[in-house]
């Protein structure tokens, strides 16, 4: 089998699997179907055809280095999980996935929500101060607040900081004003 057929019966295969892994309901049957995905390119990688010695051969070879994977590096942790555990319990890796996913997913929520200082812009870090001295500033105050700082200009409908670059639409302004003006309310209702 050459490379480029190679390449098409893998990707074929992948699609099939993908198909019908839309269709699993059970951790256990999905589980069962990735672990059946994993042995079918392999035993396509090393040229095995129909059932036999060979085909046993290849399938023992590779369910070994699922269980006995250790050359991925500390950033493949989950999936090397998922193989180990994908050799012994299928049902198990797809739960560990879902679990390792729903932990990802918590975590960058988590990030998300938290305030990140270095966030903001120049721009936006002058329009946050501004706001927090009077909530009940408006747009065109903050304009004209920021028109008159040393290096901020109006230029081409555009708020810029001449010293780092840093710009602001001033179709934006509005949003970037009311956006603040929640920022520094929902930092005066925190506690501390």
């Amino acid at each position: 089998m050459d490379e480029q057929s190679f390449d098409e019966v893998q990707k074929r295969l992948a699609e099939q699997f993908l198909q019908e892994a839309s269709a699993i309901e059970t951790d256990e049957k999905l589980g069962a179907a990735f672990l059946d995905f994993i042995l079918q390119r392999e035993r396509l990688r090393h040229r095995v055809e129909g059932p036999g010695p060979e085909q046993e051969k290849a399938d023992w070879q590779t369910l070994e280095r699922l269980y006995h994977q250790s050359d991925l590096s500390t950033e493949h942790a989950v999936a090397e999980g998922v193989f180990k555990r994908l050799a012994k319990d299928p049902g198990h890796a797809i739960r560990h996935l879902k679990e390792a996913a729903k932990a990802l997913s918590a975590r960058q929520t988590d990030r998300a929500h938290n305030p990140r200082p270095g966030r903001y812009g120049s721009i936006t870090k002058l329009i946050n101060d501004i706001v927090a001295d009077d909530l009940k500033t408006s747009a065109r105050e903050v304009q004209k607040a920021l028109l008159g700082i040393s290096g901020i200009v109006l230029l081409d409908r555009e708020i810029r900081n001449a010293q780092d670059g840093d710009t602001v639409q001033l179709t934006n302004l509005p949003s970037r004003v009311s956006d603040a003006k929640r920022r520094a309310k929902k930092q005066s209702a925190e506690p501390g």
